[in-house]
């Protein structure tokens, strides 16, 4: 288990995060983008990719919240097992241990009497591997981290991913502000899309506020990626990232 972030073109499996019954619209998008093989999941949908095809989707997606990496999946007896096995992971392949981090995850399993628990015992793995490697550790930044680790564990199975985007990719950077209550912007772009709007007849938007809709109707009709504003992405902070490749 010594990491395949490092390989630029190797198959990964990518499953892209999306708002509870968007699933069949993110799964049209990625389709309509030239990707039809697609499996559904609750909230997400799995697909296989490389690391350009993370840098494209994270780019064009209007309907994505967030596109993970998966590292490694593990079956899990213990608590013991869950470290042991994320402390084999040679986590210096991934980022420098300047880099900032933190784990987020989602625990469905009888094995942990805290949800929180798994995500400190995935912390410790990585620190200690730090210790060992460097003699020092990455330091743990909850806000704002420049490198997201994402941990599932469903009954006796553990995934631990890595988020390229980061912050969620709702977060166009087209505008500085906005009005009271605004619709989510991914939210937006997914009932666009799941309205059978033609991209071509006027669109109206009657209850206008922020004018989210109608940002992100103008940019489904130009083509253009609803992210283009947007400056960073957490793969920015990977070793293997590559500047320029985009597709």
């Amino acid at each position: 288990m010594s990491g395949t972030i490092q390989g630029f073109s190797k198959e990964l499996t990518l499953t892209v995060k999306c708002f509870f019954g968007f699933e069949e619209t993110l799964i049209e998008e990625l389709n309509e983008l030239g990707y039809p093989k697609v499996s559904k999941l609750n909230r997400a949908v799995q697909l296989k990719g490389t690391w350009k095809d993370v840098y494209f989707l994270n780019l064009h997606l209007r309907c994505a919240i967030s596109i993970l990496v998966e590292i490694t999946t593990f079956r899990i007896k213990s608590e013991d097992d869950l470290y042991n096995q994320a402390r084999k992971i040679n986590w210096s392949n991934f980022f420098d241990v300047k880099k900032t981090f933190a784990v987020r995850g989602a625990i469905f399993s009888d094995l942990f009497t805290s949800t929180h628990y798994p995500n400190l015992l995935l912390k410790d793995a990585v620190v200690d591997h730090f210790r060992e490697a460097a003699g020092t550790r990455p330091d743990v930044e909850l806000k704002r981290p420049q490198v997201m680790l994402d941990l599932y564990v469903n009954n006796f199975e553990a995934t631990i991913s890595v988020n390229t985007s980061g912050n969620p990719l709702f977060q166009r950077g087209y505008r500085s502000t906005a009005g009271d209550a605004p619709i989510n912007e991914v939210v937006a772009a997914s009932l666009i899309r799941l309205s059978g709007w033609d991209r071509k007849t006027t669109f109206i938007d009657p209850f206008c506020g922020s004018g989210t809709f109608l940002i992100e109707a103008a940019l489904l009709a130009s083509g253009i990626p609803s992210n283009i504003e947007r400056q960073h992405y957490a793969f920015k902070n990977f070793k293997n990232f590559r500047c320029g490749i985009v597709g």
